[in-house]
């Protein structure tokens, strides 16, 4: 008795979809620069560094947000986004 086994391919169609850069401001000064940190290890060490070598170049206005874990997805950034102009976003460990 012979039988018929059908094989499936596990593999999707591939999209490829455009996804181009924010447009950027030609300077932070005066701004309110984000600084979002997904709550891993040495993110904060990173931000704030950048905020500081940032901070040489133009004056401008931090606010900070950290994630409550990093793991799950973020809650509040519709409060954060409003309140800044740019986001400076870290990922550590």
């Amino acid at each position: 008795m012979s039988r018929t086994i059908e094989i499936l391919s596990p593999l999707g169609p591939v999209r490829v979809e455009d996804h181009p850069l924010a447009p950027r401001p030609g300077s932070l000064q005066g701004l309110r620069v984000g600084f979002l940190h997904n709550n891993k290890p040495n993110g904060d060490v990173l931000l704030a560094r950048v905020a500081e070598l940032l901070g040489e170049r133009a004056s401008f206005t931090a606010v900070w947000w950290r994630k409550a874990n990093p793991t799950l997805p973020a809650r509040g950034l519709e409060e954060f986004i409003p309140r800044v102009d740019v986001v400076a976003n870290a990922v550590g460990d």
